[in-house]
C-alpha cells in the first residue's frame, strides 16, 4: 500500500512573493465596508485577512471602533466578501509583481509526480486572493490551487 501524505502549503512567503497588491486589496475592502479610510500602521505579514480587518478596526478612534465591534461577526463577513470582490480584475497588476520563491515550482512538480502525495493550500487569504496569487506565480492547476 502506498503511504498517503498531505503537504500543506501557505501562500505568501512560502510559495511566492506577491508585492503589495494584497495590501491594496485589503485597504479597498475596508473602505467599501466602513466608508472610512484604512488606518496606517497595520503590519500585515503573518496576519490572516480577517485579522487585518480586526487590526484596522482596532486602530480607529474609539467611537468608530466600537461601532464596528457592535456589528459583531457581520463586520468580518462583510470584509471577507469585499476582499473577494476587490481581487476581481487584479490579475495583470498581480502578475507584474508576483513570483514563486526559488525552488518552489520544481518542488511542487516533484511532489505532484509522487504517488500518494496530495498538496493542499492552507492560508489566511480569502480563496479569491489565494487563487489569484497562485495563478500569477504559475502555480495554479486547472482543477485546483496546486
Amino acid at each position: 500500500m502506498t503511504p498517503q501524505i498531505a503537504v500543506c502549503w501557505d501562500v505568501d512567503g512560502t510559495l511566492l512573493r506577491a508585492g503589495r497588491v494584497g495590501g491594496s486589496v485589503l485597504r479597498a475592502a475596508f473602505v467599501e465596508v466602513t466608508g472610512l479610510d484604512a488606518p496606517e500602521g497595520v503590519v500585515m505579514g503573518g496576519l490572516t485577512d480577517r485579522l487585518v480587518a480586526d487590526a484596522y478596526r482596532d486602530l480607529l478612534p474609539r467611537d468608530a471602533a466600537a461601532a464596528l465591534h457592535a456589528r459583531g461577526d457581520e463586520y468580518g463577513v462583510a470584509f471577507a466578501d469585499a476582499v473577494t470582490r476587490a481581487w476581481a480584475g487584479r490579475d495583470a497588476e498581480l502578475a507584474a509583481v508576483t513570483a514563486p520563491l526559488p525552488g518552489v515550482p520544481e518542488t511542487v512538480a516533484a511532489l505532484a509526480a509522487e504517488p500518494g502525495v496530495t498538496q493542499v493550500v492552507v492560508t489566511g487569504n480569502v480563496r479569491a486572493g489565494a487563487e489569484a496569487k497562485l495563478r500569477a506565480a504559475g502555480l495554479a492547476r486547472p482543477d485546483g490551487p496546486l
